[in-house]
């Protein structure tokens, strides 16, 4: 160029400079965008991993939540049998402790010194030795309120004494 370069000259020079720099604009846009779409499609993957993730460990939750109240019911289930075994034994008991009684009464009945008392101290000493044996097994598995009832007829036999 010469040292005074022409209005054309200039012009020119200044159409060339800003289509350099719209070009070297263009190119930096569709890069950005480019980087965008790469992105976007990373984060759609993510998501999409995530969900999958959520919903294996969904899966997995309520599989893990059947396995337990299928596990409590079938606890629940042993402790019902247990109960109801407790319940039967300690039917049993009470009909065993009755028949007992009952025979321990026909003896006291048959024994000259019925008239002391309805029942001799030795009988009576042996029942509470049962009743209070009886009460303890009862009051470690909390089924004592049949041996209450127990104990009020030790008690009426000791003031019948």
């Amino acid at each position: 160029m010469d040292v005074y370069p022409t209005r054309r000259q200039l012009l020119l020079k200044d159409f060339n400079n800003r289509s350099m720099t719209e070009q070297q604009i263009h190119e930096e846009n569709l890069a950005i965008e480019e980087s965008l779409g790469k992105l976007h499609n990373h984060m759609a993957r993510r998501d999409a991993e995530q969900l999958e993730e959520m919903a294996t460990f969904m899966q997995e939750f309520e599989a893990q939540k059947e396995e337990h109240r299928l596990a409590m019911e079938a606890l629940q289930e042993e402790h019902r049998k247990e109960l109801e075994e407790l319940r039967k034994a300690r039917e049993a008991d009470k009909e065993a402790l009755k028949k007992e009684l009952l025979s321990m009464m026909k003896e006291a009945q048959g024994n000259e010194a019925l008239h002391q008392g309805l029942v001799q101290p030795t009988l009576l000493n042996k029942m509470k030795n049962k009743l209070t044996l009886m009460h303890l097994l009862y009051l470690s598995s909390k089924l004592n309120p049949y041996l209450t009832s127990l104990q009020l007829v030790l008690a009426l036999l000791e003031v019948l004494l």
